[in-house]
């Protein structure tokens, strides 16, 4: 970000002849209200309980419980960032990641999974995942993984 100042100076008569101006410049940054995140979770409760964490860290969020209706909203709506769980009634989180970068190439990807082994990270890793989180998630760590994926503060 850039400020850029000019002086205002006036003349003996107390006329203006130039006035003070700040300009600011903005660079890449986004606010987090701009930041759009699908969250994917077939559990309501745990749905509910990340979609207010987010929320009330200023993202804007929306959610899905199935495969279906995350493809569905990733179709019709721009998203930044897809939070998913791995294993989904109707299939997987790496089917959604695979598929939504094929209209949004820049989607980050963070999975959540129930399982933690170097096998599955590597799996993970392959679909086009940035970070997973083993199962129970850690508050602190999740607000840490959006952020840094994010590149906000």
């Amino acid at each position: 970000m850039k400020i850029e100042k000019t002086a205002t100076n006036f003349s003996a008569d107390g006329s203006e002849t130039s006035s003070e101006h700040f300009k600011l410049q903005a660079g890449p940054f986004r606010s987090r209200e701009s930041q759009n995140i699908m969250v994917v979770e077939d559990h309501e409760d745990t749905l509910t309980l990340l979609r207010l964490l987010l929320e009330r860290s200023g993202y804007t969020v929306q959610g899905a419980t199935t495969v279906a209706e995350a493809l569905e909203k990733l179709e019709h709506t721009r998203f930044d960032l897809l939070i998913t769980d791995i294993a989904l009634p109707d299939g997987s989180g790496l089917e959604i990641i695979r598929r939504a970068r094929l209209s949004q190439p820049d989607l980050r990807g963070i999975a959540l999974t129930g399982f933690g082994s170097e096998e599955d990270a590597l799996c993970i890793n392959q679909a086009g995942f940035e970070m997973h989180l083993v199962k129970p998630i850690d508050v602190g760590q999740l607000k840490a993984a959006v952020q840094q994926s994010l590149g906000s503060n």
